[in-house]
């Protein structure tokens, strides 16, 4: 029996040797729409599932500066935090000709659950994380050779930046002809690293018209080095001459356009509340209007609470003018063309009649005026 064994044994070697000698090496079979890279042994690592070179235990607020931070190593920050509270991250990226990408941030639990952001996920200017529960939380970073500084701290849940501190309910407002489609709702802090605009917590209304109203102190959370909340709380209190609109709250955000121009500033009164509305001229290219809005920004009388109104309008005149108009110049004339034909359009405006608007100032003057707070 045992030499039957042995027998077996000694064939199967010799048909694994011989198989040895004439064998070809094995080809990868690669998955369609995969990348053949990630399949090899040198595939990159998820900054997760890197062991951090070094760790620092923070107490929050904390600030930690580029030169602390190993340059080409992922950097371990360990905090405390409360259920219901919020991880703010900003990364300041001295870098200016690269952009760091969303996988050199990664925030999670002690036990390794990923943590949720108000904030897109490709955004690596700043996060707001929010913390599901009592104790440590981990945030992970690899600065890829950028000389990046890095801010941290914590965000109550009832912090003007992400509560409105007002109900929809609270608020009244006629929109009349425009319409009422979508009712006012509850916007989370909206932080938005690309074209659009960065929101704290607000109430908001997309009709014809867009409404939003939030606290003052969470816009100026949102933009620490803005001051134009300040300007324009100042020419409220004591109006004198309008204030230029370009250094108010979100000039030159319209759809990543510049405000270029603005016409018929006027100071409007309501209830517990004083706004100036104006309509504002926007570029993307050049020194005159591709577009026309009626833009109106108000603030309570106890200063706690901002409003923004905007509607698109139109004007003949600015069709009229439009350099689109003119023909076989070269680009300096253009340009030229482009400033006279401005300072024209808002001359026109200026004296133009309210109901040659379309639609008529009149009509979304009144939808301003009619806003109520109830509190």
């Amino acid at each position: 029996m045992k030499q039957a064994k042995i027998r077996v044994l000694i064939f199967i070697a010799l048909v694994l040797l011989s198989g040895c000698k004439n064998s070809t090496p094995a080809s990868t079979t690669v998955t369609p729409g995969l990348d053949a890279n990630l399949l090899t042994e040198d595939a990159p690592k998820s900054i997760a599932e890197v062991a951090p070179a070094r760790t620092f235990q923070l107490k929050l607020p904390a600030f930690i500066s580029s030169d602390q931070i190993p340059a080409n190593a992922v950097s371990e920050f360990i905090v405390q935090g409360k259920a219901g509270q919020f991880l703010n991250v900003t990364v300041d990226d001295k870098d200016e000709k690269r952009s760091l990408p969303a996988s050199s941030l990664f925030a999670k639990t002690k036990d390794g659950k990923k943590l949720n952001s108000l904030v897109e996920d490709f955004c690596t200017e700043e996060q707001m994380y929010v913390l599901p529960e009592d104790g440590a939380f981990s945030v992970l970073f690899d600065p890829l050779d950028h000389k990046a500084a890095l801010h941290f701290s914590l965000v109550d849940e009832n912090d003007p930046l992400v509560t409105v501190g007002l109900k929809p309910e609270q608020i009244a407002i006629n929109f009349g002809a425009f319409g009422q489609e979508n009712p006012i709702k509850v916007v989370s802090f909206d932080h938005t690293c690309e074209i659009g605009e960065s929101w704290p917590a607000s109430l908001a209304a997309e009709n014809k018209i867009s409404f939003r109203i939030a606290q003052t102190k969470g816009y100026e959370e949102a933009f620490p080095k803005d001051k134009s909340m300040q300007l324009l709380q100042a020419q409220l209190q004591s109006p004198g001459k309008p204030i230029d609109a370009k250094n108010l709250p979100y000039a030159n955000w319209g759809n990543d356009a510049g405000t270029v121009m603005t016409a018929r500033p006027a100071l409007i009164t309501g209830m517990g509340w004083k706004a100036w509305r104006w309509v504002e001229g926007l570029s993307q290219d050049g020194d005159y209007p591709g577009g026309l809005s009626y833009v109106a920004e108000g603030i309570t009388d106890d200063g706690r609470f901002f409003f923004r109104i905007t509607s698109d309008i139109s004007h003949p005149a600015q069709r009229r003018l439009s350099t689109d108009n003119i023909v076989g110049v070269d680009e300096r004339a253009r340009d030229r063309a482009d400033t006279q034909n401005r300072l024209l359009l808002e001359k026109a405006l200026a004296s133009a009649n309210p109901s040659s608007f379309t639609p008529n100032l009149n009509n979304l003057d009144a939808v301003i005026r009619s806003l109520k707070l109830k509190r």
